[in-house]
């Protein structure tokens, strides 16, 4: 199961988005180079939210940033991106461990399918610290290892995973600046706070997965 979701966004990569009828999907150029201060300015919109700490305890939030601005990828090959694509978000046949749908399809666009990669990823249990997974799986045995899943991506798609680092860290900024979100309206009363509190954890554990990737790259 864990390899078929790796295939599913090999091939979509491997499709010709303007063949396709796509090209108006979304903006490739400086794609990449948008991500961090689009990120970095919806984080600040939470401070419209009263209430809300100011994301204070998020572990190296702005060097996290810095981190992926300095080091970010000067080229990429355009492909389909699905924006949000994670267990959750697939649908697996009855009779086999394979692919019967992705789905929604919301966030999709046309930038670095590398992004998507990542986010698999960062929401993928990491036997060396919390489990951060967006969908838990119990018991969490004979899925791939997070290396095992790149290699495959690698042998699929056959793009260059070199890189990949950025990318991880990529996501777990973005996917913790959308959990801050919940918990900053939570703190305003716009949201449950028990789903507020949940997701600001989620996010502080994903700032400590991005320093540790960080340490390691």
């Amino acid at each position: 199961m864990g390899m078929a979701l790796i295939e599913g966004i090999a091939v979509l990569g491997r499709i010709d988005h303007a063949k396709a009828g796509l090209s108006g999907l979304g903006r490739p150029e400086n794609f990449l180079a948008r991500q961090v201060e689009r990120w970095r300015s919806q984080f600040e919109s939470y401070r419209q939210f009263e209430g809300w700490p100011g994301g204070a305890d998020l572990p190296g939030l702005r060097e996290v940033g810095q981190w992926l601005e300095d080091r970010r990828p000067l080229q990429f090959e355009p492909s389909i991106i699905h924006g949000d694509y994670h267990l959750g978000n697939v649908m697996f046949r009855y009779d086999a461990p394979e692919l019967a749908a992705i789905v929604d399809w919301e966030l999709v666009t046309i930038g670095d399918p590398l992004v998507d990669l990542g986010w698999v990823l960062a929401t993928w249990p990491d036997p060396s610290g919390p489990v951060l997974g967006t969908v838990g799986v119990t018991p969490w045995s004979g899925f791939p290892s997070a290396g095992e899943l790149v290699e495959h991506y690698a042998l699929h798609s056959g793009r260059d995973v070199s890189g990949i680092a950025w990318y991880k860290v990529l996501a777990c900024y973005k996917l913790g600046i959308v959990n801050e979100g919940t918990y900053a309206r939570a703190c305003a009363g716009q949201a449950s706070v028990e789903t507020g509190k949940y997701l600001h954890q989620f996010a502080i554990g994903l700032f400590e997965r991005a320093g540790r990737w960080i340490g390691e790259a």
